[in-house]
């Protein structure tokens, strides 16, 4: 199979201007759990690449053809667990490589737009960390990634056919350029333009010391 091509959504372009202007400032949502237990790594791989397998979002990257920004589903992306062992670092030093982790940039052409770092600190201790870029997934939708991968690793259910799902990405974002598109569009394009215009306020916030 082909990977599958197309538009990108409103949102999605806004960010990717932002992305290409000012990184930094977008703030991509992260998870990171600690699990004082036995983790079976193979197990948790073999979740993840499931979960890969089953949602194109996942897969999901950004290409401008004739300069109209698509969403490209790859038919196939890899997406390996990064295993970093940790022991011999301090609470303090494990946490800083936490926040680098998060803050660390991602390539909206090549991907993966998701990712997932395992911080190996014993066999009894070990951080799970999954961060997106906000262009696929918000904090919400990360949330869920987080319990389905919980639930195929307990579950175990690592077969080679997957459930067909109802609804796609495609469908998502079709819905929402038809509503772009519709009579009345041109009136909630008004509203929110006359409630935006002219300057950002300046807010002054009062910070204790």
């Amino acid at each position: 199979p082909e990977d599958r091509f197309f538009p990108a959504n409103k949102n999605q372009c806004v960010l990717w201007k932002q992305h290409q202007e000012m990184p930094a400032s977008i703030l991509n949502p992260a998870y990171a759990m600690r699990m004082r237990s036995n983790i079976n790594t193979s197990f948790l791989r073999q979740a993840i690449k499931v979960l890969f397998a089953e949602n194109p979002v996942l897969r999901t990257i950004f290409e401008k053809i004739d300069n109209v920004l698509y969403c490209r589903v790859h038919d196939f992306l890899e997406n390996e667990i990064i295993v970093e062992e940790t022991a011999e670092l301090t609470e303090d030093l494990l946490m800083r490589r936490l926040q680098r982790i998060i803050s660390e940039q991602m390539d909206l052409q090549r991907g993966p737009l998701v990712r997932a770092h395992l911080l190996n600190n014993s066999s009894k201790d070990k951080i799970l960390v999954l961060s997106a870029h906000s262009m696929i997934l918000d904090l919400q939708s990360l949330a869920e990634v987080v319990n389905e991968i919980g639930e195929k690793y307990i579950g175990s259910e690592f077969t080679a056919e997957f459930l067909p799902v109802g609804i796609k990405y495609d469908d998502l974002t079709g819905r929402q350029r038809k509503i772009l598109w519709c009579t009345n569009s041109k009136g909630h394009n008004n509203y929110w333009q006359s409630r935006l215009e002219g300057n950002i306020p300046i807010i002054d916030w009062q910070v204790p010391c």
